[in-house]
């Protein structure tokens, strides 16, 4: 259950066996860019087997910082920024060790490596880069601290979720 904020189901999902997770400013962190499960399902696999758990696992990624920019904003990402969000988070997977979190994206992003410029259609111009990606740039800090979903999302999560019983946020 997401979003339990009477809350309603606790009482509930504890007499169930279930586990709580609180979230929020200074309580509880998720960190929407741990793929999970996915990496080691991954390396246990080869082929297109692997490559359908790691597509899989960066779509889901993608979406979450998507949804996250649209409840933040009241409006969905833009075409553009879509790109930029999926070129950006291929080339965090590349370069970065362990688990990255979302300040390491909004890293990526200012750095403009090549290939996120390309996908901005910046036409060889800094400046340009910088006006393409301010928008991006402020909603993803928004949800580093500084916006209204708070600091929710700018760590490692603090719990892992169980999939064997429910489980209400």
């Amino acid at each position: 259950i997401l979003g339990d904020l009477k809350p309603d189901y606790v009482d509930l999902v504890e007499a169930l066996g279930g586990q709580v997770i609180r979230l929020g400013r200074g309580r509880g962190y998720l960190n929407v860019l741990d793929p999970g499960e996915a990496r080691a399902a991954a390396d246990r696999l080869v082929g297109r087997a692997r490559d359908e758990v790691m597509a899989d696992a960066l779509a889901r990624r993608h979406t979450m910082i998507a949804t996250l920019i649209t409840l933040a904003r009241s409006a969905v990402p833009t075409d553009r920024e879509e790109s930029i969000l999926d070129a950006a988070l291929r080339a965090l997977d590349r370069a970065h060790e362990g688990v990255p979190v979302l300040s390491d994206l909004v890293a990526v992003i200012e750095q403009a490596p090549e290939e996120l410029r390309l996908v901005a259609m910046d036409r060889g111009d800094s400046d340009r880069y910088q006006d393409i990606t301010e928008g991006l740039l402020v909603s993803l800090r928004g949800l580093l601290g500084r916006g209204r979903l708070g600091e929710i999302f700018s760590q490692q999560s603090t719990v892992t979720m169980r999939r064997d019983r429910p489980v209400v946020f």
